[in-house]
């Protein structure tokens, strides 16, 4: 299915552009955007913020936005190294964490925006790094996407995620986003005080300004046939 080129958003110009087509069918034959949960859809930082102040006992304002990926690396973070952030974060992930982590803004209209243009939706995310959970995680995940009415077409649980061959990934992770452009697969970065440090890869700071990127695209495509 291809997407439908006549739908548009905030006629607002945009500063991202996509040198490949979003249009293109892909071996599905579906256009397909893969989208990252944590830092894309999820507010994982802020879950983990309030996670933090309660186990050291600490305002949660004293914890400010991390300015590296790597949490046990971040300055101001309580986090004093690998070992203890994937004990925080598998404790955290056998209470619900998953299920009870709060949504960006305009996550919603922005699926609803990509659906109804036609795109094929896969979720693509990294969460299965807890062993003995990966129950917990897959059901808690397919619940949250349910309950905040998110539309999608596949649930990827993937570590490497330059083999998804995608018209279009939207990521949080430096270093992920760096793999998927070294695959020559087009990327757009979630703006993030933590991915700041990387340069060559397109970045939004909004769900909304993302979809007004699409839109023009759509838009600009509209009159030429799929590549």
């Amino acid at each position: 299915m291809r997407p439908n080129r006549s739908r548009s958003m905030n006629p607002t110009i945009p500063t991202t552009t996509f040198p490949q087509s979003l249009i293109t069918p892909r071996g599905s034959g579906h256009a397909i955007i893969d989208i990252d949960l944590d830092g894309v859809c999820a507010d994982y930082i802020t879950a983990m913020r309030a996670i933090c102040a309660k186990e050291f006992n600490i305002p949660e304002d004293s914890i400010p936005e991390p300015d590296t990926y790597n949490l046990a690396d971040a300055k101001g973070w309580p986090i004093r190294d690998s070992k203890t952030f994937l004990q925080i974060h598998t404790k955290a992930v056998a209470d619900h964490l998953y299920r009870k982590i709060p949504i960006f803004p305009g996550t919603k209209e922005a699926f609803n925006y990509l659906s109804d243009s036609g795109f094929h939706i896969r979720i693509a995310t990294h969460r299965l790094i807890s062993s003995g959970l990966h129950q917990i995680v897959v059901s808690d995940t397919a619940a949250w996407l349910e309950e905040h009415h998110l539309p999608y077409m596949s649930l990827c649980f993937v570590g490497p995620k330059d083999t998804l061959d995608a018209n279009l990934h939207i990521e949080d992770s430096p270093s992920v986003a760096s793999d998927l452009v070294r695959a020559h697969q087009q990327t757009v970065l979630m703006d993030r005080t933590y991915n700041r440090s990387i340069t060559g890869v397109p970045r939004v700071r909004s769900w909304d300004e993302l979809t007004r990127a699409i839109a023009l695209h759509l838009n600009e495509v509209g009159t030429t046939s799929p590549a």
